[in-house]
């Protein structure tokens, strides 16, 4: 369902200039060579986190053994609030993995208010598969997704009116169909 929600989406949307980021391109390597594809802010909805990051392995070995090797689903709530933690360095803890998180989502912050034409703060953009499975960019989304958080929670932003639209939408390459991680 995620691949056609985001293929239908992509077909409506990739020629309008707020989709296309004009410049913007994502690295990849597609049949063992590095390409350049054109980057796409697309909203964050039609991507998932990628459990098989090889980052992360012995966590989730961790975790599918809690769960009495019960794989995790990318659309329920609860798995994704889980992966998120693994990739934020706060379950279990990671002091290295969470003070990456916490520089990230700094410097993000910075630019977001900073620069105008990169109001979500992501300079690098990530790179999916067609299925919208993120190969390149889990901490980026997740880093997107607190500040989306602290904006919508923070008073200040109530009263000035800060839009937090910005930080639902993630800067990504797509590789071409078929691609597969490896």
């Amino acid at each position: 369902d995620r691949t056609a929600a985001l293929s239908s989406w992509l077909r409506k949307n990739k020629t309008k200039s707020s989709v296309k980021i004009d410049g913007k391109i994502a690295r990849i390597v597609y049949e063992g060579k590095p390409k350049k594809v054109q980057a796409y802010r697309i909203p964050r909805k039609y991507l998932m986190l990628n459990d098989k990051n090889h980052r992360f392995t012995t966590d989730w070995d961790n975790l599918l053994a809690d769960r009495n090797q019960k794989p995790f689903n990318p659309d329920n709530e609860d798995d994704v609030k889980a992966i998120r933690k693994v990739i934020q360095g706060v379950w279990p803890f990671k002091s290295e993995r969470k003070q990456k998180m916490e520089d990230l989502v700094d410097d993000m912050r910075q630019v977001s208010q900073d620069f105008s034409d990169i109001p979500n703060g992501q300079i690098e953009s990530g790179v999916i598969l067609d299925d919208g499975t993120i190969i390149n960019g889990n901490r980026r989304d997740c880093a997107l997704e607190i500040l989306g958080e602290e904006y919508l929670n923070s008073s200040k932003a109530k009263r000035s009116g800060i839009r937090t639209s910005q930080f639902d939408v993630m800067d990504v390459g797509m590789c071409p169909p078929g691609t597969t991680e490896s």
